[in-house]
């Protein structure tokens, strides 16, 4: 005859060896705080041996803190199904360690009283890792709001998480006007449109993008940037957009200074001789003929400054320049040549056309002269030549000029 199996000691041992087995430590306490058992799989998370522990209270095992919470869940009324939590820490064996003990509360029939089980997980690893998070996080806001570069979070879709201190100083909006808007809505001049809308694509589509370019700010003044912007991408795919502006402004109107002197007179701020020049090569094979060069020279120059000084020659050179400014077009090309010598490049205009605009600079001196109380008159001798499809080139036609320039200031 077969022996009768006890079913309820299988499944007893069966989840026994279950709970030993798992990571957690699970700890049976009474209504007094007293450990009924221990199931673990190891005691390197236990301050002493479970054979030391059993029988013990947990207020001569734990600190008086965690002791006292440790004895209030277990006193405490527990819904169904309610499961209570506390996190703690504990030094053993010199290392800090950090876990996270889950309470549930159970009656057994079988003996007298509640049986409060707690479910105890190291939780030391993920501790660590979120300090370790938390300090970079600090690192970042630090970075992020103490930069002197202007930066800003972007969602996929452009539109603003966060900015700084730097980027609201720069561009004059706060956080909360430019949040969970369009950034480019705000700080893309018309001008920019086009190149700007690329550059946001580019980045969308995982592209670092960095450029000299022009924004607008709040008050709709215009500046120069450098703009940088890089896709944030974690392991599963592209989050955000971060973008960094940099004030350039203070460099490119130096840049622009410079280009500026490097192709205009400082005293007059007409064209220079290198830029009158080039412009002379890249008509050459203009179509817009034909092309007249009109050549003048001051008279008398060396006169005025001998008697008058030179400030009140300097101020002759000016008026004169400012003369052939007044009577030019826009796509004329006025310069000053050096000295006491002009050149303006006419494109589109005959002979006729030439000898009129020299007649309008005449009239304009001869005016100038009849309303100045200076004690000299301005006087300017002028020549003129003209490049069409007949003149070998204009080179020639300069030369042309600048004869019958001093043909004219010999008579």
């Amino acid at each position: 005859m077969r022996a009768e199996i006890d079913i309820e000691k299988i499944y007893r041992q069966y989840l026994d060896t279950i709970l030993k087995s798992l990571p957690e430590i699970i700890i049976l306490l009474d209504e007094r705080g007293n450990y009924l058992n221990i199931l673990t799989k190891d005691s390197e998370d236990l301050v002493d041996d479970k054979e030391e522990l059993i029988g013990k209270n947990v207020s001569e095992i734990l600190p008086e803190p965690h002791a006292d919470k440790f004895f209030e869940l277990c006193q405490a009324n527990y819904e169904e199904e309610e499961v209570k939590s506390y996190e703690y820490d504990l030094i053993i064996n010199g290392e800090r360690k950090y876990f996270e003990a889950l309470f549930a509360s159970i009656d057994p029939e079988d003996r007298i009283g509640r049986i409060t089980v707690a479910s105890i997980r190291n939780i030391t690893k993920l501790r660590e890792t979120e300090q370790r998070l938390e300090e970079q996080q600090a690192y970042f806001r630090q970075l992020f709001n103490n930069s002197t570069e202007a930066i800003c979070l972007l969602d996929n879709n452009h539109c603003v998480m966060n900015v700084n201190k730097r980027f609201e100083e720069l561009f004059g909006y706060s956080e909360e006007e430019l949040k969970g808007h369009d950034l480019d809505e705000f700080i893309l001049p018309e001008e920019c449109i086009n190149k700007g809308k690329n550059y946001t694509e580019s980045v969308k589509n995982g592209e670092k993008v960095k450029a000299e370019t022009i924004r607008k700010t709040k008050d709709g003044s215009r500046i120069d940037v450098f703009m940088q912007g890089f896709p944030v991408n974690l392991a599963n795919g592209q989050i955000g957009i971060y973008g960094l502006y940099t004030d350039i402004s203070e460099r490119k109107k130096k840049e622009r200074e410079i280009e500026y002197l490097s192709f205009h007179d400082e005293m007059t701020g007409l064209y220079n001789r290198r830029y009158y020049e080039n412009e002379l090569e890249r008509l050459e094979d203009s179509r817009r003929l034909p092309i007249a060069i009109v050549i003048g020279d001051i008279d008398g120059l060396k006169k005025v400054n001998d008697n008058y000084g030179h400030k009140a020659g300097d101020k002759v050179i000016i008026t004169a320049a400012q003369i052939l400014s007044e009577v030019s077009r826009n796509e004329d090309v006025v310069a000053r040549l050096g000295g006491d010598e002009f050149a303006v490049i006419l494109p589109e205009t005959n002979c006729k056309a030439a000898k009129i605009y020299c007649q309008r600079i005449l009239d304009e001196i001869d005016n100038f002269n009849s309303q100045s109380d200076l004690p000299y008159d301005l006087s300017i001798s002028l020549g003129t030549g003209v490049y069409d499809q007949n003149s070998k080139s204009l080179e020639n036609v300069f030369n042309k000029a600048d004869k019958i320039m001093y043909a004219n200031k010999n008579r």
